[in-house]
């Protein structure tokens, strides 16, 4: 889920910014997806809402992203016990990890949302949260 998260925020994105008006058209009457590739996609964004590299940051993610999807090598291999069975074994790590990407991409794609909006107060207290809660989150792990 947390590729399909992150590809419908980016996907709105750009068509919030970057498609043209027949593109919207495209999409919403026939269903087309002229977006870009992920690479050349995640660019765009990042350039058009001067987001400093945090957009284009995620084109490193998309192929793990993608091992969690439906058959991927990641999604598979937390399917086994050790023992062979076959049951759910994400280790709580991992999905504490999933939990807080989760939440980084919806906060993180909606701050250069709102900067292209004009909502500049807004975009600056989301990046104050997650600057805060990284920090907070770098330090824990220190603690660990």
């Amino acid at each position: 889920m947390m590729r399909l998260q992150l590809e419908t925020a980016l996907r709105g994105m750009w068509v919030h910014l970057l498609a043209s008006d027949i593109q919207v058209d495209c999409i919403s009457k026939h269903g087309d997806e002229p977006f870009p590739r992920f690479k050349a996609f995640v660019k765009q964004l990042d350039h058009a809402y001067d987001a400093d590299g945090w957009l284009e940051s995620f084109a490193d993610q998309w192929g793990t992203l993608n091992g969690y999807t439906y058959s991927g090598l990641e999604q598979l291999g937390m399917r086994f016990q050790a023992d062979g069975n076959i049951a759910s074994s994400y280790p709580d790590e991992v999905i504490s990890d999933l939990l807080t990407l989760s939440g980084t991409v919806t906060i993180g794609t909606i701050v250069p949302l709102f900067r292209g909006l004009g909502s500049q107060d807004k975009a600056e207290a989301l990046e104050k949260w997650l600057d805060d809660n990284q920090q907070t989150a770098t330090e824990d792990a220190k603690g660990a």
